[in-house]
């Protein structure tokens, strides 16, 4: 309760090893479950959401429940799944909602809970694996079962960070938000992770105002969740970076701080490097951006954070880029791809894969610009095939799936067209970029398109 986890976790420990070597072969294989469950929600509240998702599995099966690992059948039940979701919402049931047990409850918990860290391993499997929860909630009387409420609030954000679709994703946080404003004589619902979610979908569909509530914060951890408490900030916090809030950012990445400090909640510290990093790169503060990165690497190696870690490394590049370190940015960039690979890009959440891409294009767009006043032609056909393709990646990335570095984005498009001596498809993606530039409020980037194209036209020698 008063989120000594570390404590909390050799407890729980101690306690199954010793359960077990008393009890023998005769133990309780639901007691068993109940430390399983604990030490998950442990390692969940530390922020090692690998090491949580590996207990919640344990748990789950120890009480009985099945773990589904055929991809072709939760690919056919998927389908099912979507249908009832949008029949849901569309043409709600007018039949009176259920009553959980208490194991009903107790299994939804858990299964939300893995769910939440498997969100932070591998975004793919967790819609694959728990999509079909959502519809189960619908049946529930919510106000009787709370976890249920987090259920589909959790289906919203797996519409949105997929970018499967934004209606859905907004139609479901319309209908918790209903939920929610109903008054109820015995039961107040939890409002965290809806706070949380809504953050996350109003960043990743470019609705940016809104500023740091501290009673969202406060009441968070007042509870110990610090792991809502995190979620809320950072998602505010890539839209201040973007938007150049100096302040609001500094405020952000101070709190992070904190409840990794105090909490002992290492996700939040992970979250506090990747947002300094980028508000050192702000300030043109190539060393300081490089020493805060290469720290947040330190700490998702520890970890096994590999989806992360290809944001980072894609950050990384662009530092090296910017210091002109070429040699040392295309190991750091071959070490990226690797993990992409690894771990397959639908895994890795839309804000990391886009910094991935835009320190990819980053040091292709630099090297062909340094190819063509040494006239180096086969180089030249080199880093055009790769930032072409690289190119290709961004389109398609930042304009369905995350506004989050989408002016940046387009601008390094329109200087691999410049290059290239395209200038009309040039135009079209620096427009594209202050477009956006403007309509996001994104005034860091923005400044620098106008700057860069101001520059590159006063030099051209062509129309």
């Amino acid at each position: 309760k008063i989120s000594a986890s570390n404590e909390a976790l050799e407890y729980y420990k101690t306690a199954m090893e010793l359960y077990i070597k008393r009890g023998g072969d005769v133990v309780d294989i639901n007691k068993i479950a109940r430390l399983e469950e604990n030490i998950a929600i442990a390692f969940f509240n530390k922020g090692n959401f690998v090491e949580a998702v590996h207990y919640f599995e344990r748990s789950l099966k120890n009480s009985g429940v099945k773990i589904r690992t055929n991809t072709v059948l939760l690919a056919i039940e998927l389908v099912f799944n979507l249908a009832s979701i949008v029949k849901s919402l569309y043409l709600p049931s007018v039949l009176k909602k259920k009553t959980p047990s208490e194991r009903d409850n107790r299994i939804m918990k858990v299964k939300f809970k893995m769910a939440h860290a498997l969100a932070y391993v591998d975004i793919n499997r967790v819609f694959l694996d728990n999509v079909r929860l959502v519809p189960q909630a619908f049946k529930f009387d919510i106000h009787k079962a709370p976890a249920y409420l987090d259920i589909l609030v959790g289906g919203s954000a797996l519409f949105a960070i997929t970018g499967l679709s934004f209606r859905l994703s907004k139609k479901i946080l319309k209908y918790v938000e209903n939920l929610l404003s109903q008054p109820h004589d015995s039961v107040t619902l939890p409002a965290t992770f809806f706070r949380f979610i809504e953050n996350m979908y109003n960043c990743l569909t470019g609705k940016w105002h809104h500023q740091v509530n501290d009673e969202v914060v406060e009441n968070a951890l007042r509870v110990g969740d610090v792991v809502n408490a995190s979620g809320y900030l950072i998602w505010l916090g890539y839209s201040k970076i973007e938007r150049g809030d100096i302040e609001e950012s500094q405020k952000i990445i101070g709190l992070l701080k904190d409840i990794g400090n105090r909490y002992n909640f290492e996700y939040a510290t992970i979250d506090h490097y990747y947002l300094s990093s980028k508000l050192a790169l702000i300030d043109n503060e190539l060393d300081r951006a490089m020493r805060i990165i290469d720290d947040g690497i330190v700490l998702l190696d520890k970890f096994g954070l590999n989806l992360h870690k290809v944001g980072f490394l894609g950050v990384k590049v662009k530092i090296l880029v910017l210091q002109n370190n070429f040699d040392s940015a295309q190991k750091v960039l071959e070490e990226a791809e690797d993990l992409v690979i690894k771990v397959g890009k639908k895994a890795i959440l839309p804000n990391y894969y886009g910094d991935f891409l835009i320190g990819r294009s980053s040091y292709f767009t630099s090297k062909l610009k340094n190819c063509i006043p040494h006239d180096r032609t086969i180089e030249f056909k080199k880093y055009h095939k790769e930032a072409l393709r690289t190119t290709k990646q961004s389109i398609k990335h930042f304009r369905k799936r995350t506004p989050i570095g989408r002016t940046e984005a387009y601008k390094l498009i329109g200087r691999y067209f410049w290059l290239v001596k395209d200038q009309k498809n040039a135009e079209k993606w620096w427009n594209k970029s202050i477009h956006e530039g403007h309509r996001l409020n994104a005034a860091v980037e923005l400044s620098k398109t106008i700057s860069e194209v101001e520059r590159l036209l006063n030099q051209s020698e062509g129309p």
